[in-house]
Formats: C-alpha cells, sequence, structure tokens
C-alpha cells in the first residue's frame, strides 16, 4: 500500500489531495435529485426509492460524496441526516445488513439475518435519506433487504450505480425516477 494514502484504502472514493470537486451540471443534477427526494418526504408524508445510474467514469461516487459533504449533522443530535453505504460485488442479504449496522450504528452485526434486518431498520430511522452506491452490485435478496427496509422505515433510500442495475428491473418497476 503506498504509505501517504494507508488511511484511505478505496481509492475509487476520493479525490486528488487538494482537488477541490467540481461541480459540473450532472453533479448539480444529481444534488437536485437528491433534495427533491427529501423534500417530497416532508411535503408529502411519503418517501419514495430512486435509482441513479451512469456509466462507468462518470462521477457518481464523487457525486455521492459532494453531497454528504454539502450536509450539515442534525443539530440535535450531531448525526447526518444522509448516510451512504458501499455495497460489495454479489452481496448476499446478510453481509448488506451487516454494512449497514456497521456503518449506521458503528458496531459489529449478530449472525441472524432477520435480527440483523430489524436492528438496521432502528438505525436507518434515524436519517433523511440512505444512499446505497454500487448498487449494481445489490442481488434480488439483497435488494428485497433494502425494500422491506424501506417499507418499515419510510426512509427514503437512493440506489446509484451503473446502467447494468436494471438486470432488476422486473422489482424495481415503479422506483426508478
Amino acid at each position: 500500500m503506498i504509505p501517504e494514502y494507508a488511511d484511505d484504502l478505496d481509492f475509487e472514493n476520493r479525490l486528488p489531495v487538494g482537488q477541490a470537486p467540481i461541480m459540473t451540471q450532472s453533479v448539480q443534477r444529481f444534488h437536485a435529485c437528491m433534495q427533491f427526494m427529501m423534500q417530497s418526504r416532508e411535503e408529502t408524508g411519503y418517501a419514495t426509492m430512486g435509482v441513479v445510474t451512469g456509466d462507468a467514469g462518470v462521477g457518481k461516487t464523487i457525486a455521492v460524496q459532494t453531497y454528504l459533504q454539502a450536509l450539515t449533522p442534525r443539530a440535535y443530535s450531531g448525526f447526518p441526516a444522509c448516510v451512504s453505504i458501499k455495497v460489495s460485488p454479489r452481496s448476499t442479504a446478510k453481509a448488506l445488513a451487516k454494512t449497514l449496522i456497521t456503518t449506521l450504528n458503528g458496531e459489529h452485526a449478530g449472525h441472524n439475518v432477520y435480527d440483523m434486518e430489524a436492528v438496521a431498520a432502528g438505525a436507518i430511522r434515524r436519517n433523511d435519506l440512505d444512499l446505497v452506491d454500487e448498487g449494481d452490485w445489490l442481488t434480488v435478496e439483497s435488494f428485497e433487504l433494502l425494500r422491506h427496509i424501506f417499507d418499515r422505515t419510510g426512509c427514503p433510500i437512493v440506489i446509484v450505480g451503473l446502467p447494468r442495475i436494471c438486470h432488476l428491473s422486473y422489482i424495481l418497476r415503479g422506483f426508478i425516477i
């Protein structure tokens, strides 16, 4: 590992040192889409689940990062209003639940997928929006877990990934914005 990047394990998730993000039209549209997701919940009382796709290298992950950095933590709790998780290749529902719990609670999950789903749902309720990066790696089962958590919590979820995410298109009908 290169010493100056020893604490940055995911090279894809960062810009070069000292480079500020460039607010392209695509990044601005992504920010507007996220604002729409959050405002629609505030105004209607109903959450929605969305999908954002783009080819490799267009800056989806950087757009997620710039959005997260632009948000201020909640004044009353200090927790972020939005959390992002990254899906590992071919993540099972159990692995995704573990990732959610570790990201949201900072603790390791148990072994029973049903208990983990309940803990993840409880932790997600604290957020205004959850972003799922590399969503094209979701399996049908892991997507169903996300959908179930969405149904239980009412927290908007946005799945970000390559256009091949459409392999879940029969499930995603009605969710694509």
